[in-house]
Formats: C-alpha cells, sequence, structure tokens
C-alpha cells in the first residue's frame, strides 16, 4: 500500500500511466481508511495524477460516501476547496461533480458544509470564485444554520463578502441556529470594516438573536467602541435606535 501511496501523492502523468499500462486497478485502495488513489491524489494536490485517474475511468461518485469519521461525505472538491487546489477544483468540475453537496447527509452528524463554505473557510478564495463562476449556491446552510456569508465575516474577507451580497443582496438576514446574524458576529468580533461593509448593504443591527440580544449589543458587551460609534452613528442617519 504504500507504493500505491506514494503513486498518488507523488506521481506523475508518466508514473500512473505505467501503473495502469501493467495491469493496476485506477480504483485502488492505498491505505486502511479506504482511500482510493483518486481520493488521495486530490487531497494532497496531485493535479497530473487526478487528470489521468479521471481519464482513464476512476470512479469519483462514491468517493465519501460510506466512510465512517471526519472524511464522511467529503467530495473532491471539498478536498480542492480545502487546499485551494484551483485547477484539480476545475477539472472536477468538468466532471458535473456537484458544487452544492454538503460533506455529511447526516443532519446529527459533522457540518454539513458545501465546498463554497469549506473554500472560504480555509481562505482558498481562488477556490471559491471558481466555485461561483460554476454555479454553488451561497443560500445553502450548515449544520449551525451558517452560510458562506459567515464564514467570510470571520475571516475579515471583505472582497469575498462583497461578492456574496453582489450575488444575492439578502444573505446579511440570515440568521444561525442561536438567531444570529452575520452582524451579530462581526460586531461581537469587533471587525470594524466588516460592519461597516454590511451596515452598507443594509443590514439591520437592531435584529435580536434568541438571547434577545443586538449586535450593537455585543459590541458593547465585547467592548469594541469604535464598532458601537459606528452602529450609533449608522443608527442616528437612519432614524432609529
Amino acid at each position: 500500500m504504500e507504493y500505491l501511496s506514494n503513486l498518488a501523492k507523488n506521481g506523475d502523468e508518466r508514473d500512473i500511466l505505467a501503473f495502469l499500462e501493467e495491469g493496476g486497478d485506477v480504483n485502488a485502495t492505498v491505505d486502511r481508511a479506504g482511500r482510493s488513489l483518486l481520493e488521495t491524489a486530490t487531497y494532497t494536490g496531485n493535479t497530473d495524477a487526478v487528470h489521468i485517474l479521471l481519464s482513464n475511468g476512476a470512479a469519483w461518485k462514491t468517493i465519501g460516501a460510506n466512510k465512517d469519521g471526519a472524511g464522511e461525505n467529503y467530495t473532491l472538491l471539498h478536498y480542492a476547496a480545502f487546499g485551494n487546489f484551483v485547477d484539480i477544483a476545475m477539472y472536477l468540475l468538468k466532471f458535473r461533480m456537484n458544487p452544492n453537496k454538503r460533506d455529511k447527509d447526516n443532519i446529527f452528524i459533522g457540518n454539513w458544509n458545501t465546498p463554497l463554505i469549506e473554500a472560504i473557510t480555509n481562505n482558498s478564495n481562488d477556490v471559491a470564485y471558481l466555485l461561483l463562476r460554476n454555479h454553488a449556491d451561497p443560500t445553502i446552510l450548515n449544520k449551525r444554520g451558517e452560510g458562506p456569508l459567515y464564514e467570510a465575516v470571520r475571516k475579515y474577507n471583505c472582497e469575498m463578502i462583497s461578492v456574496l451580497l453582489t450575488i444575492n443582496p439578502d444573505l446579511h438576514k440570515d440568521s444561525d441556529s442561536h438567531g444570529m446574524t452575520p452582524l451579530h458576529v462581526a460586531a461581537g468580533d469587533g471587525s470594524f470594516d466588516v460592519v461597516h461593509l454590511l451596515l452598507r448593504w443594509k443590514a439591520d443591527p437592531l435584529v435580536r438573536d434568541s438571547c434577545g440580544k443586538t449586535a450593537l449589543d455585543y459590541a458593547v458587551q465585547n467592548e469594541h467602541p469604535h464598532v458601537v460609534k459606528l452602529i450609533y452613528g449608522f443608527l442616528m442617519r437612519r432614524g432609529g435606535g
């Protein structure tokens, strides 16, 4: 198995083709967890191996479908998103892999992240933009009731926030399983630029979460005076508060 693992991780086009021409199984497993050549090549970023394996009929629809533990339903696109492997993601999408599949089908287990959420969580912006150009849905939420915008807010990624809100201006209205909006998160973190951006997109700082707290409350509670002043100024201009 060590040979197969090294082949998947480090083999180039010539190595993979030689293995297949000698009768090697394109769907061979490389470790005790049952990972295939294709899965291993994908999560280690071996673009040449992914290209050759898929071109030679490697099975991909069942990858991640039945594993126990952290890898369950973690698709090849999730791997590419995690590692910001743009060329691999581009090739996977040519095979019409679903960019909107969540990483767990069982609501009681795992995060239910889509590849887009995974990409933004891991600062894989190039893959995130690629996914969005290929019909990734920014409205799909994970198990916590959070979509891609929440992760962009946590990463202080104003460029991504702007892209997501341009696609769907209502994303800032989402609330997670605790009733917290993206603005609650940004205000609680004290992220002035993110709060400012969300307010420009008309996010409401007076929406209350399940604890009855507003974004302004979290800014005060966590001692972020610049954010408090920013929100007060917004409310004064809006004529509310």
